[in-house]
C-alpha cells in the first residue's frame, strides 16, 4: 500500500484502509461493534462528495456539429444534480480560444442546446464540464485530506449510536452512552479540521468551511421544448 503525496500510484482501496486504520487506531471495540463493511465504504463515498463538491473533477467533451441542429446530448458520464457546464469553446479550434457568453446556450436534463447561433456542418465544440471524485481523480496529495474526512464521518456515526442510548448492537449495561457519544464527536470534529486542513480549506469553529477558488459553480438549468 503506498502512502500519499510521493507521486506513487495508490493501490484500490486505500481510502476504506486507511479510513479503518484511523478509527481503529483510536478504538477499535467501539468500531467493531458500530461499523459494518457497508459503513465504511458509505464513509469514504460521503467523504468523496463532500470533496467533489469543493474540487469537482474537470473533464471536456468534444462535440461534433451539425448545419441546422441546436440540440445536443449532455456528456455521457454527467451527473444529473452535480454536474456542469464551466464553458462552451465555439467554434474550436482556434489559437486564442473563443467561448459562448452564458445566454448563449441553455442545460437541460439531458441536453444542451444553442440559442443565437447557427451552427454548421463541419464545426465542433469542446464543452468543459464538472463530475463527482472517485478515489481514481483526487489529487495524490488530497487523498490523506478526503481519508481524514471520512474518518470524521465515522466518527459522527458511532457518536449517533451512542446518543440513541436504546441501541441494542452496543451490549454493555454500565456504558455512559451520553459521555461516549461527547467523546466521539470530540473526535470527529478533529478529523474534520485536520481534513480539511490537508485540503486547503479554512473551517471556522461553527464547522462551515470557506468555498475554495476552484470550487463547483451553479448550475443553471432551463427546460428545453420538448
Amino acid at each position: 500500500m503506498s502512502g500519499t503525496g510521493t507521486g506513487t500510484p495508490v493501490s484500490v482501496g486505500w481510502l476504506e484502509a486507511r479510513l479503518r486504520s484511523l478509527v481503529n487506531e483510536i478504538q477499535t471495540v467501539d468500531a467493531k461493534q458500530l461499523l459494518s463493511d457497508v459503513n465504511y465504504s458509505s464513509h469514504v463515498d460521503g467523504a468523496l462528495r463532500l470533496y467533489s463538491g469543493l474540487n469537482p473533477h474537470i473533464k471536456t467533451a468534444t462535440v461534433t456539429l451539425a448545419t441546422g441542429d441546436y440540440e445536443y446530448d449532455l456528456p455521457t458520464d454527467w451527473q444529473s444534480g452535480f454536474s456542469a457546464i464551466y464553458s462552451i469553446e465555439y467554434p474550436s479550434g482556434s489559437q486564442e480560444p473563443e467561448y459562448l457568453a452564458r445566454d448563449d446556450y441553455l442545460v437541460g436534463s439531458s441536453s444542451w442546446r444553442f440559442i443565437d447561433v447557427t451552427p454548421t456542418t463541419g464545426e465542433s465544440a469542446i464543452v468543459t464540464y464538472s463530475i463527482g471524485q472517485t478515489e481514481a481523480t483526487v489529487p495524490a496529495n488530497a487523498l490523506e485530506g478526503v481519508a481524514q474526512l471520512s474518518a470524521a464521518l465515522a466518527c459522527y456515526a458511532i457518536a449517533a449510536k451512542f446518543a440513541a442510548t436504546t441501541n441494542p448492537a452496543v451490549q454493555a449495561d454500565s456504558i455512559d452512552y451520553r459521555s461516549k457519544s461527547d467523546q466521539w464527536l470530540s473526535i470527529a470534529r478533529r478529523f474534520e479540521q485536520t481534513g480539511y486542513r490537508i485540503l486547503g480549506i479554512d473551517m471556522t469553529s461553527s464547522g462551515t468551511v470557506s468555498q475554495p477558488s476552484y470550487g463547483v459553480t451553479a448550475q443553471w438549468e432551463y427546460p428545453l421544448a420538448g
